[in-house]
């Protein structure tokens, strides 16, 4: 079918790919089903269609042509080929045609003067554009007789030796010397043009059947087409034809001329023995491609394994780099560390001798409270038991330079367990105003890293917000075990008991709650108040001494 379809459309180009000797072609393509059919014009794809649908595939051939028109076809020249033969006669020579564009007969003979379009004689032929002229006048010429029989002289020599100017005249005009021979050359062109046409591989034929089944389906009463055509597909007997002819009679195309060209109907169909010996032949070319397919591929695994061992060598050789240099970190990690432990152990022994000293000169007792200038301990903490008065702001002030405040505040050194925050928490508060202070006086001790000024400031919001918002309970709980205050006031002594001078009491959730009526805040709200501007003035203190 595919075939048929070219003989019947010489203009569009067919061209087929074995996809087993063409696989690089079809890769390159995308093919994905056979049989598969694309359209192509000035190299551009216009469209693809799979699958074996003949009148799909013909009617895709149609509309391509139409959408390409001429100018994006092949061009031709020569006269081309008729295309009906059931025609009404057959087709006029070169002189006959002319004469019929311009309104004359298919008279032969030049016995009777020429008819003009318009009128007889030469007059409808002068009435045209000054360009036809000596075309007109050329062609009145060459139907015109010498007495001698049907002589024809070919216009494009007429028109050389005539010119407007010098018109013949109408009648038994004399023919010029060199007509005879012109006319003799234009039938040999004609002759030689005609037998070219019978040569022509290329020329349109019918479709090429037995010629006596064909009679007899020409007797039947089937056409010369639906004959043809159900002799070609139905099969070599009549009667398959005329069954395919049954079975088609409906199609939209069972009536469209069905040529091929000549070349092609020429063939001479291989014997089975050429077709047996042609396919072993393919069967080894292919077999030979497969094996060296397959030879290439064997040797693209093998470039490629080495490949992949080349990868799996380098990637444990940086693996054992990666691990050799984590160790040599490690070991400078430890070594640093053994380093800066000896260089703390020899401050602290520098401190200690220091401090020796100096109690040997106060009769065992240390001028100042140890800060910058002692053991820069983690956290200071402070005991708060009967023994021990509460220090007051007012002593607070005086401390770095007074023994007795250093007598009131125990020195631990940092390795020894810190102090519980919690230690007064069950004694009862007597004088919230004055532990408040003694609260913030002692805070105001914790320089080292700027603990105290840390805890100032997460009271200071704890306190603010209840003044702020009196009425919302969500600030009236305060979690112990939160990040913030576990890091900035758990760890210290003061921030437990100011929250409780300020009436917020434990409880079994780790939480501490202010106990104050819901309805009436002005019960605790002047001490939260008073607290936040002694808060806030302390960190500012904390933050000046300890810029």
């Amino acid at each position: 079918m595919y075939e048929s379809f070219a003989a019947k459309y010489p203009s569009v180009v067919f061209i087929k790919v074995d996809v087993d000797e063409a696989a690089e072609i079809a890769q390159q393509q995308q093919v994905r089903a056979m049989p598969t059919f694309k359209f192509f014009s000035k190299g551009s794809l216009l469209e693809e269609m799979q699958g074996a649908n003949a009148q799909g595939l013909e009617a895709l051939i149609i509309k391509h042509m139409a959408a390409v028109g001429p100018a994006g076809g092949a061009s031709f020249g020569g006269q081309g080929y008729s295309l009906a033969s059931g025609a009404e006669g057959a087709s006029l020579d070169p002189t006959a045609a002319r004469l019929a564009r311009f309104g004359a007969g298919n008279e032969r003979s030049f016995g009777a003067p020429p008819q003009a379009p318009a009128a007889a004689g030469l007059g409808g032929l002068a009435a045209a554009d000054d360009d036809d002229e000596e075309l007109a006048h050329a062609i009145a010429l060459s139907m015109q007789a010498d007495g001698a029989g049907a002589l024809k002289v070919p216009a494009a020599k007429a028109r050389k030796e005539l010119s407007p100017n010098n018109p013949p005249a109408v009648g038994a005009a004399a023919l010029p010397k060199s007509a005879a021979k012109q006319a003799a050359e234009d039938e040999a062109e004609e002759a030689a043009q005609k037998k070219d046409k019978e040569d022509d591989p290329h020329e349109l034929i019918p479709l090429p059947v037995d010629e006596a089944h064909l009679a007899e389906l020409l007797e039947m009463g089937f056409s010369d087409v639906r004959a043809r055509k159900g002799l070609h597909f139905g099969g070599a007997g009549v009667d398959s034809a005329v069954t395919w002819i049954a079975e088609h009679e409906n199609d939209a195309n069972i009536d469209d001329e069905f040529l091929v060209r000549k070349s092609d109907a020429n063939k001479v169909p291989l014997t089975p023995e050429e077709i047996e010996a042609k396919t072993q032949e393919l069967k080894k070319v292919a077999l030979a491609r497969r094996q060296a397919r397959d030879k290439e591929e064997a040797k693209q695994a093998i470039q490629r394994e080495k490949e992949r061992r080349e990868r799996g060598q380098s990637i444990e050789k940086t693996a054992e780099e990666r691990a050799k240099l984590a160790k040599q970190r490690e070991a400078e990690k430890l070594k640093k560390e053994k380093a800066d432990a000896k260089n703390e152990k020899a401050r602290i022994l520098a401190e200690m001798a220091h401090d020796k000293a100096l109690r040997a000169k106060n009769n065992g007792k240390l001028p100042s409270v140890l800060g910058v200038d002692g053991y820069n301990p983690s956290a200071i903490q402070f005991d708060q038991d009967a023994k021990s008065a509460p220090v007051s702001a007012s002593d607070s002030k005086g401390a770095k330079d007074s023994a007795g405040a250093a007598a009131a505040a125990k020195v631990v050194p940092a390795a020894a367990p810190a102090a519980k925050a919690t230690s007064g928490s069950e004694t009862a508060i007597t004088n919230p105003a004055e532990s408040i202070d003694s609260a913030i006086a002692t805070l105001l001790r914790y320089r080292s890293r700027g603990d105290g000024g840390n805890a100032l400031k997460l009271l200071q919001v704890f306190v603010k917000n209840i003044v702020s918002n009196p009425a919302d309970t969500k600030y009236r709980s305060i979690n112990m075990e939160s990040t913030a205050f576990k890091t900035k006031c758990a760890s210290l002594v003061g921030p437990v008991t100011l929250l409780r001078a300020l009436g917020f009491e434990k409880n079994d959730d780790g939480k501490m709650i202010l106990i104050a009526s819901d309805s009436d805040s002005s019960s605790f709200l002047p001490l939260f108040t008073t607290t936040l501007g002694k808060l806030e003035q302390a960190a500012v203190t904390f933050a000046t001494e300890n810029p």
